[in-house]
């Protein structure tokens, strides 16, 4: 039988919540994070975050069939990292280099590239909370892929913090060669089969 951990409590008294915690957490179908001591719970993600993602991995899947520079996960994967951080983003690449971080437990460190799907019950999490724990723990790339108007905004770290590069919106074709070299593909491919 698995035993609760005992929480931490800051300086001032408040509860921290630990990898510990988490992971005593009994599987009800809804996402738990953990952000700097503090659990966020999300519903299941819906149809059209769930076809986007799965738009994007395989077409990512299939580069990487002829490209083996790393891999993809997707979520429900635990990226850990920190005791108080831990994270489930929707999609996230390893670079071959970083192979070492995959254990039983999850991915014990900052992947390369982490990709969230923004829906009405996270965007604030992912547009505040997550960009400043991504960057503090030094993840290059971090993706907000809007489904309802058809975007995908990139940033990659600069020091300390992420610089946003131009939006990618509508149908256009987008090269990614500092994480890709010679994928290329058509935004619109990633909105197909939209019919809900």
């Amino acid at each position: 039988m698995r035993q609760t951990a005992v929480l931490f409590r800051s300086p001032a008294g408040e509860i921290i919540l630990t990898y510990d915690d988490y992971a005593a957490i009994p599987n009800d179908g809804k996402r738990y994070e953990i952000i700097e001591g503090d659990i966020f719970i999300s519903p299941a993600p819906r149809t059209k975050h769930q076809k986007v993602i799965g738009n994007l991995f395989g077409m990512l899947y299939v580069y990487l069939q002829n490209h083996p520079i790393g891999e993809f996960y997707l979520s429900p994967i635990d990226v850990i990292l920190s005791y108080t951080n831990v994270v489930q983003p929707d999609l996230l690449f390893l670079s071959a280099k970083k192979r070492h971080l995959v254990s039983e437990r999850g991915i014990e460190g900052p992947p390369d590239l982490v990709m969230e799907v923004l829906s009405p019950t996270t965007e604030k999490i992912d547009r505040i909370n997550k960009p400043r724990l991504y960057a503090k723990f030094g993840v290059l790339h971090y993706w907000l892929i809007d489904p309802e108007i058809k975007q995908i905004e990139m940033f990659r770290l600069s020091g300390k913090q992420y610089r946003k590069l131009p939006p990618f919106k509508d149908a256009s074709h987008i090269s990614l060669e500092a994480l890709f070299p010679q994928f290329v593909f058509d935004l619109a491919d990633l909105w197909r089969s939209f019919a809900i």
